[in-house]
């Protein structure tokens, strides 16, 4: 993918989710609220309410324009 700003060519990579007790790729959520996260213990789960998205994020090297796409639906 080229970068539509400089034409150079752009790396994938991710937006890091971190938090207490670990990391994750960030997802994009569907709405303007906060999601409620449901954590249970036995067995060992999240859940989180809200239609979700993967995200592609390229960063350009040249100018460090960085372009976000919601992709699949997780």
């Amino acid at each position: 993918m080229n970068c539509p700003k400089c034409n150079a060519e752009m790396e994938k990579g991710y937006l890091l989710d971190s938090s207490y007790g670990g990391a994750r790729k960030a997802a994009w959520v569907k709405g303007d609220e906060l999601p409620t996260i449901k954590i249970t213990a036995f067995p060992p789960a999240v859940e989180i309410t809200g239609e979700q998205y993967e995200l592609a994020v390229y960063r350009c090297p040249s100018c460090g324009l960085v372009e976000t796409y919601a992709t699949e639906q997780v």
